[in-house]
Parts: structure tokens; sequence; C-alpha cells
């Protein structure tokens, strides 16, 4: 008997197009990938643009044993252009995407088999009954433990049943109004979430920063559809928490030898400003383009009276740009270039590029350099965003084809030929600095990666 699994393999295999109103995996296929029955095979219907493609793609229409249309079959997986009893406007404008397919609602597939009134129609509609009831639950235990996030008073921007798609059924929207699709954009930590302890013990700051991360996985699973489980969230939570934490533990400890405290440091792509609460000896100027995250680090801070203060940074109007090959007039693109600069009335002591992701490091490296802040540190990460805006500052005369091959290499960061191609990265920044006027005072790893710093 074929899985799933194995019929989703097959079906990726097929000339589908992925374009919502393409196709609907019907019948016993949204209850197949919510794990409530076994499929027996996949019963797909189409649009006629996709039925056409796959006539031409060389697949045969049969007729129906029924004797009512045409399928075409392939394998275990059977297509159509028709439905008994809905129209395939009401099963195609009814569909949710999980885990990359498109699928019936369970709505429509209850609606389906209520007209049809078959035994096991009878049978499938008291398990996606009970499977309802039981998702109004846990709808309304991650309803509540969202709303704990929400700014009073805020406005809810729409319903629950758009950002839980397993659970999208008729009367959704009736019983869960109060829940936004993304709470995440305008997020609060609770009152006496964060208290002054917290400030340079990196232990409690990671105990104080695991709700924060259980909230982002639960809205995670939801987004994706998947029913949140309390443990596994905790644990995922911890372990974020702990890579986080520890890896910052590591690189500040190699800043903290060439800069005094007290001085100001610049920190773009700042996130949640982990760095602001486990060295506290310095101001910092965090620099974040995520609204979200923004907030909740100045919330932080404040709370705990810290100095340090964040900024909204948008790097490029339009990221992909950066994403490819950038023609003449490149740096004309960036924006906030102008915030690497004065600081509180002070020339900034050093830049702390841990956070900021490929380019985003080589663009704040080379402002930086005009700016002559005197000690750069670079921890960089995820050399493959920002491809372009780098290939311009560290690697001009090299093709950007071949720019392009290193920093495919360098994804893998767990292999020696992965670490090799970041080794490759850095050298290139090394040598830029180089040609500036700086000097590499010191290198090495840490658990979370290779870092430098340069020094004028």
């Amino acid at each position: 008997m074929p899985t799933m699994s194995s019929l989703l393999t097959a079906f990726d295999k097929l000339p589908i197009p992925d374009k919502k109103g393409s196709y609907a995996i019907f019948a016993s296929g949204p209850m197949a990938v919510r794990g409530l029955r076994e499929p027996n095979d996949l019963d797909v219907l189409v649009s006629m643009e996709t039925w056409d493609g796959l006539v031409k793609a060389g697949f045969k229409p049969i007729p129906k044993p029924e004797g009512n249309g045409f399928k075409i079959h392939a394998g275990d997986i059977d297509f159509f252009n028709t439905w008994v009893h809905l129209t395939p406007e009401e099963v195609l404008s009814d569909i949710e995407k999980i885990d990359g397919h498109w699928y019936g609602t369970l709505a429509s597939v209850r609606k389906w088999k209520q007209l049809m009134g078959r035994d096991k129609d009878k049978t499938d509609i008291e398990i996606i009954d009970k499977y309802l009831a039981q998702g109004k639950k846990a709808r309304i235990a991650v309803q509540n433990y969202i709303q704990s996030f929400l700014v009073e008073g805020e406005e809810v921007t729409n319903t629950f049943d758009k950002c839980w798609p397993p659970l999208n059924f008729h009367g959704a929207a009736e019983i869960t109004k109060t829940v936004v699709t993304n709470p995440t954009k305008s997020t609060k930590i609770p009152e006496g979430h964060f208290k002054k302890d917290v400030v340079g013990d990196s232990e409690k700051y990671l105990q104080s920063i695991i709700p924060l991360y259980e909230k982002d996985i639960t809205q995670d699973a939801i987004n994706k559809g998947k029913t949140p489980d309390p443990e596994k969230i905790h644990a995922s939570a911890v372990k974020q928490a702990e890579k986080a934490v520890h890896g910052h533990k590591g690189f500040l400890e190699a800043l903290k030898q060439h800069i005094k405290p007290g001085s100001k440091i610049i920190a773009p792509g700042s996130g949640f400003g982990h760095e602001q609460m486990l060295a506290p000896d310095y101001k910092w100027h965090g620099m974040e383009y995520q609204e979200d995250l923004l907030n909740m680090a100045n919330q932080r801070n404040k709370m705990v009276d810290h100095h340090s203060k964040n900024y909204k940074w948008s790097f490029l109007d339009d990221p992909e740009e950066g994403m490819k090959e950038m023609g003449e007039g490149w740096e004309k693109k960036i924006k906030g270039w102008d915030d690497i600069k004065d600081f509180e009335g002070h020339h900034p002591e050093a830049i702390y590029l841990k956070h900021a992701c490929g380019g985003l490091t080589d663009a704040s490296m080379k402002k930086a350099v005009e700016q002559k802040i005197p000690t750069i540190f670079i921890a960089s990460c995820c050399a493959n965003r920002y491809i372009g805006v780098s290939h311009k500052i560290i690697a001009p005369d090299m093709p950007f084809k071949e720019y392009e091959k290193i920093v495919s290499r360098s994804g893998n960061k767990t292999s020696e030929d992965g670490k090799k191609a970041v080794e490759e990265i850095n050298d290139m920044r090394k040598k830029y600095l180089k040609e500036h006027g700086y000097k590499i005072a010191s290198s090495g790893n840490t658990v979370h990666g290779p870092y430098f710093v340069a020094k004028l």
C-alpha cells in the first residue's frame, strides 16, 4: 500500500504547476496529510489549463468507470477535471497549502462527504468532526498564549483560520477573531519579564529569553499549519537560546581584549540585541530593519535601565536586487549608511559585525573604513545574502560567477570545503582592510564559527 510520502514524491515528478488554483488534492488526501487515515491513492482535481498540460505531456485521458467523464491515470494518482456533487470552481477556490502542496480544505471535504452519504463517508465525517473539536481547544490555548504578547488595545489584523490552515473550516472565523496572523510584527514583552539581574549574567539572561523563542517557534508552527507541541517547542527554544547566548559569549570575550569598557559600538543587524545584555559595559548602537525585534530590544533595555539603543535601518529598498550581480550606481542603493557616523556626539570606537548577513557585513565594513572607525570585529554569517553587494566590495576584480561558486560552497559550514570557502571570503575582507590601512589584530574560532579583529 502506498504511503502519503511516496504518493507526494511521485506527484512532484509530474508536470503540475504550483500556482494556486491549478490543482487540489482532494477526497482522502486532506485527511491523510493530517494522519487521520491511510491513503489508498491520490485523487487530484485540476484546472482545465493543468489538464491540457498533462495531455500535451503525453498523458492520455481514459473514461471514468462511472461513465461520467474522464480521468488521467498516473500510477497511484488519478487526475480529474470534474467532481461529483461539487463544481471544480467550488473545490479549487477553497484550498490551502500544507508542506508545499495544495489541498482541498477539510470543510470542503466534509461537505462533499455529506453529499455522498456512503458508510465510509459517514465514518470519515466523524473523524473530521473529532479532529476539528480537538483543534478548537488547541487553538484557544495558543490564542491565549500569543495574546499575552500583544500590545494592549492593539487592533486585530486577521482571523486565526487563515494562519492555521489545517483548522480552516466553517465557523472558524466566528470563534477566533481575536488572533492576528503574524503577532511578531507588534509584540510586547510582558511586564516584569526582564529584571536587572539578567544584565551581564549569561545564564540568567539565557533563561529570560527562552519564552521569546517559544513564542516565535509557536507562531512558525501555526504559519506552517502544524499543531504546536509544547514540549518540542520548549526543547527547541532552549536549544536556540543556548546557541544565541553561547555564540555571543565567545565573540564578546574576543572583543573585550581590544576595546575598553565604556566604548561606543555600532552593531548593524542587531536583532534581539543579545550583546547589549551580555556586555553591558559598552554603549551599543543597534541597527535593525525588523521592527518587531527592534521594538523588543528597546523595551527590554528600558526595563533594565540599560543605556544602549536600537534604531530602524533599511539596508536596501529592494533586498532581492542585492542577491544578484549589481551594476553601476550600486552604492547609491545602500540605505542607512549615514547612521554609521557619530554616536551621541562621539565617534564610535568599534563596529561589531556578528549578526550582519553577507553583504550587510561588507557594506558596513566599507562604511566603517570610510569613517575611520578604529576597531572592526567581523564574525559574519550567511555569505549567500546580498551577494551582489559583497562582490562589489571585496571581489570586484573576480568574475561574479566565480565569487558565487565560493559563496555556494560556504553554505555547508561543517564540511572541510565549506570551512575553506568561509576562510577564502574572510581573506578577501582582510585584504580589503589591509589595503585601507588596517592591521589584523587577532583571529580565532568559537563553537559558532571564525572571527577576526582589525585595528586602524
